[in-house]
Parts: structure tokens; sequence; C-alpha cells
């Protein structure tokens, strides 16, 4: 905000103010009300300013509204120059989850989807849950790896009120059961094998569908103790699954055109971070930052390189 704009002003030319607050109003698109709200200054006052009829201090009135349109005009500096960060995309990877869930789902079977960092699963089970009838998300973590902690996750998802174990369990499967449900079960890495044999017994219980959906290891994980007395019987139920160790190629350049990369070095250097830990993760984090350091000015490779520079001391090498 200018110096001006904050010292007191004798001599406003209203006039050229009342048409300013016309102007501004009508690239805003809102009523006179809505915008008056907007400056801080009552409605009715301000209807009278601009009209010309106003019997008080209208110096001291349009020193409010020049307050306000500065105001204004700083949040839309501000705006202008903010970091874009991109909504959900369904990127091949994202189709590739959401047809494992819906095979879960309607099935209903146990399908497991281990995929890498930062590519997406999280947000494409949301968008699911958040499309699908019936469908529940938990997310474990390690404080929740036992049948206790799942079920206390289910039970709050499901608003089930917390109760013993043993009842808690009939409970839940009570009111997953003849619903053509879907329980997801997201970050499932961190469940230990009672654990992952409970929502086997679900499954089988409650005729739901179940999805194991976390990292990499989840499915090598089952099939590596899948011989043993521990996974035996919930690998034997997994009737898909899908791995990917790193995002697809066509995920990172859907990402990169949503940014409007137009500089072939640019998109190179992205590519070659998407590759690396984090995913697309990395590379919106990256883009965030470039877009700060750019305040507005055209994107370059030094922003870029700089941009990841804040969020890791490893050096880029576009390869």
């Amino acid at each position: 905000m200018s110096l001006a704009s904050l010292q007191d002003h004798t001599a406003i030319d209203q006039d050229a103010l009342r048409a300013e607050c016309d102007e501004f109003r009508g690239k805003m698109a809102v009523s006179r009300n809505a915008f008056a709200q907007e400056i801080g200054v009552p409605p009715s006052t301000f209807a009278e300013w601009l009209g010309g009829t106003y019997r008080g201090n209208s110096e001291q009135v349009a020193q409010k509204v020049r307050k306000g349109i500065e105001a204004l005009k700083d949040k839309a500096t501000a705006r202008a120059t903010q970091p874009k960060k991109a909504p959900f995309l369904l990127t091949q990877t994202a189709k590739r989850i959401e047809q494992a869930l819906e095979f879960a789902h309607y099935m209903p079977c146990i399908t497991a989807v281990g995929m890498a960092p930062g590519v997406g699963k999280t947000l494409t089970c949301e968008r699911y849950r958040a499309s699908k009838p019936h469908v529940y998300l938990v997310t474990c973590e390690p404080s929740t790896a036992s049948v206790t902690g799942l079920l206390g996750l289910i039970a709050d998802e499901l608003e089930i009120q917390q109760m013993p174990v043993g009842r808690l369990s009939k409970a839940i499967i009570d009111r997953l059961k003849g619903k053509d449900a879907l329980l997801i079960a997201d970050e499932c890495q961190h469940l230990n094998p009672p654990a992952l044999d409970q929502l086997r017994s679900l499954h089988d219980k409650a005729g739901c569908g179940i999805a194991l959906v976390g990292n990499i290891t989840v499915y090598r994980r089952l099939e590596g103790g899948g011989r043993g007395a521990g996974f035996a019987q919930i690998f034997s139920r997994v009737f898909k699954s899908i791995q990917q160790a790193a995002p697809l190629k066509a995920d990172v350049d859907e990402l990169i055109g949503w940014y409007g990369v137009e500089d072939t070095q640019v998109a190179k250097y992205l590519v070659t971070i998407a590759k690396k830990p984090g995913g697309l993760r990395g590379l919106t984090a990256t883009m965030i930052q470039a877009q700060m350091l750019a305040g507005g000015a055209p994107l370059t490779l030094q922003h870029v390189q700089a941009g990841y520079a804040q969020l890791s001391p490893t050096v880029v090498q576009n390869s």
C-alpha cells in the first residue's frame, strides 16, 4: 500500500473517486451493497455518498472509500502473484486406482493398491468416497496398527460409538452388511498381521469390498507373507492388485501441461524431479516455490532450480 493512502487527505477529488468506484465495482461484478461491505463502508452511507446526497462529512466518507479501494487493490495484487496449486487431476494413475476401487466395491472383493508416494492415491481415494454411496475411508498409522486401533478408526468413520472390541467388530459388520459397501484402508502398510486379518474377517462376514491402499510394499508384503499363517487367508482373497513404483509419464506430462510450462528445459527439469521420491507431490511443491520466487514474472529454469533447492539439498541435473 502506498504511503499516500495511509495519510489523511483534505482535498480528495470525490467525483474522480466515485468514477473509480464504479469502474472497480464493474470489474468485480458485484452489487453496490456488496462493494460497500468489501470496502468497509455502511451500504446506506455509501449509496448516499455515491449519489452526492450524503449530508454528513463527505470528506470523511471519501477517506474510508479510498482506503477500502486501496485495500482491494492490494488484495488483487496479492492474488495475482499467489502461486497456483494444481487441483485434483484425473491422471492415468488415478484412473487405475479408481478402477481397482470400483472392482473391490462392486464384486465385492479385496484389492491391493501399492503405489509410490506422491502419485495421488490418497486424493483419488477421497474423491471416490465423495462420489459414491456407502464408501468408507480410514487412514492407518503406526499408532493404529493393531486390531483395536483399526476397529476404532473404522468405528469413527461409520459414526459408531466406541465399545469393547468384540462388540465393536459386530457393530461394524452390522453397519456394513447388505449395503454394497466399500471400506478403503489407506496407508495400510502400517497394519500388523492381526489387523490385516481383521479386515479379511470384515469382508467375509459383512460381504463388503475391501481396498488395501498404501505404499509400494503393500502387495509385496502380502505376497511375501502369503505362504505364512499370518497372511495366507487375506492373500488368497486378493482378487486384483496394482503396483506402481513411480508416476507414469502421462501423469507428469499432464501436470506440467496444467501449469502451462512451454519452456522445454523447464519441462525436462520437472520430469527429472518427478522421478525422485515424492513424485508429483515434489513437482507441485517445486512449482509453488518457483512461482513465489518469480513473483509474477515469467517462469524460468533458474526459478525452478531455485525452487527445488528450497526443498532439497540435492542438486538435480537434467537427464
